[in-house]
């Protein structure tokens, strides 16, 4: 644990109380030496996997499809996206940014999804891919393809999607300290296995405590119809960690702006805590001539610089992929600083419960003289157990054994006592078929009927679902002597037939109560063979 936290929480600050602005080739953002080395901390947490067991913070840029994603993603990371069909959009993409004016590297990874097996796993820690331009990105991003086995002319029978990762780390002179996700867009119409496998993909990332939504919706539709603002609201029913990214706004109708501004100053019935950023993406002419990072925001400037914008009262800083740049950087730093100390807590109980599970392993048994040690220590732990459970001995030590906690029943002679005090309890109130009572209550007092059938019904309320089953009958002591003698010569068990005859006919015999104590020491009447049943026990 202690070397964990050395690797990943080491204090790099050094003069960190001082950030260093630095000018950048891409935009204006502000890159603090600090930001990087919390950037840093929690990139080498995701990447030992520890993001499958604990939520860590990051940027996830979402949308539905055709929403103009990829090209907020490309304005943002300065990294121009290959749109052909099924190239970016089929699996999440990591997108590492770090500024460094003197190194320039670029380097492309994939992080296994936590469904893979070990042996699957293997071949995508060995991928690593260095480039040194993006005209490269698209034969990476194919070559990911074939090792997630995604749906192509190779594997038709492939899936469509992946929870794979791949993880583009670009050093240089990015302007910024940034990373973020980029998922699959969400679809609606098509294969309903697809449909189904995208939103469970995206979810997965909405649903972390600590992931931090970038919405993109496009300007032409109505927020409150767009999935990813329904599955946002979802996950985030307090507002608080979404943001809203609304793009094409050069597509509406003129004379609409009034609408799509409402939504970016936060005041249509779709409200954010965090708000909502205004971006033109270049158009499809500009991406085919190559627009270059300077020339997309000189456009978006004189795009929003036209009157029937500035009517609008649009806060200025809101507006342009310029100030969302150096917004998220921000954002990011502020919302790692904060749950930097959670992430921390929640690794170091992570690490103690996969230490203690490590513990209850045991030594390493590499022979097998060891592990038959192992498994004679094993079988007679077992054993103990099981003779203290029979005799009603409860080690403590084996708490998880014989704890005692409602509903758990591992204190087997206490729970074999238990089950005994029930089933006598039951015969002695629903055993007795046959009530004997004196001559005088079967035939002379019939003074309260009344009562008699009040006490009958209450009698039978006490009894089984069965009432006719169950239902008592009153005899005589000479009745039931009778029907005693009826069933006796049935028993096959001769003494007791014999023990019966002897005490009906002897003079010691006081009562007729002491005369069926007799015979029951020597005769067993079972249950339906006391209530009259034509089965008998036959020992």
């Amino acid at each position: 644990m202690a070397a964990m936290d050395e690797v990943v929480f080491a204090a790099e600050d050094g003069n960190g109380s001082s950030d260093e602005v630095n000018n950048t080739g891409v935009g204006d953002g502000l890159a603090s030496v600090k930001t990087s080395q919390r950037l840093n901390q929690i990139d080498r947490v995701r990447a030992l996997g520890v993001g499958d067991h604990i939520a860590l913070p990051q940027l996830v840029v979402c949308g539905d499809q055709s929403s103009g994603k990829s090209s907020v993603l490309e304005g943002i990371s300065g990294i121009p996206f290959p749109r052909q069909d099924g190239l970016c959009t089929r699996f999440p993409t990591e997108i590492v940014l770090r500024h460094d004016p003197i190194i320039n590297k670029k380097t492309a990874t994939l992080l296994p999804g936590k469904s893979r097996t070990p042996e699957e796993k293997e071949p995508f820690a060995a991928f690593s891919r260095e480039f040194d331009d993006f005209a490269e990105l698209p034969g990476i991003i194919q070559k990911a393809s074939h090792m997630m086995k995604l749906r192509s002319i190779e594997f038709p029978e492939g899936s469509a999607f992946s929870t794979d990762v791949l993880r583009l780390e670009v050093v240089g002179n990015t302007g910024l300290h940034l990373t973020l996700v980029d998922l699959p867009g969400l679809i609606s119409v098509g294969d309903d296995k697809e449909i189904q496998m995208v939103r469970s993909l995206v979810d997965d990332y909405l649903e972390r405590s600590r992931t931090i939504i970038l919405a993109v919706i496009p300007a032409t539709s109505d927020a409150e119809t767009q999935l990813i603002i329904q599955r946002a609201q979802h996950f985030d029913k307090k507002g608080d960690r979404t943001i809203g990214i609304i793009t094409k706004p050069d597509l509406i109708n003129k004379g609409t702006e009034e609408r799509v501004a409402h939504l970016a100053k936060n005041q249509d019935r779709t409200k954010l805590q965090d708000g909502f950023f205004l971006l033109k993406n270049p158009s499809p002419e500009e991406l085919k001539a190559g627009v270059t990072p300077a020339q997309r925001e000189k456009a978006e400037s004189e795009y929003f610089s036209k009157a029937a914008w500035k009517a609008q009262g649009l806060d200025i800083s809101r507006v342009g992929i310029k100030n969302l740049r150096p917004f998220l950087q921000e954002l990011l730093h502020r919302h790692i600083e904060q749950e930097l100390p959670k992430v921390r807590e929640e690794i170091d109980r992570l690490l103690k419960t996969v230490e203690q599970e490590i513990d209850n392993l045991g030594p390493q048994r590499s022979q097998a003289v060891q592990i038959r040690k192992f498994l004679t220590r094993v079988s007679s732990n077992f054993n103990s157990i099981v003779k203290g459970a029979l005799n009603g001995i409860y080690d403590l030590n084996k708490a998880e054994f014989s704890s005692f906690k409602p509903g758990l029943k591992c204190r087997l002679r206490a729970a074999v006592h238990l089950e005994n005090e029930k089933f006598a309890d039951f015969m002695r109130m629903h055993s007795q078929q046959r009530r004997i009572i004196s001559v005088r209550e079967l035939y002379g007092n019939m003074s309260d009927p009344a009562q008699k059938t009040a006490d009958h019904l209450r009698y039978l309320a006490s009894r089984p679902d069965d009432k006719n089953e169950y239902e008592e009958l009153a005899v005589t002591e000479e009745q039931m002597l009778d029907w005693v003698k009826e069933v006796c010569p049935q028993i096959r068990n001769q003494k007791a037939v014999a023990n019966f005859q002897r005490c009906t006919t002897s003079l010691e015999v006081k009562s007729f109560r002491e005369t069926i104590i007799t015979i029951s020491c020597g005769i067993c009447f079972t249950p339906s063979l006391l209530r009259g049943k034509e089965s008998l026990d036959p020992t």
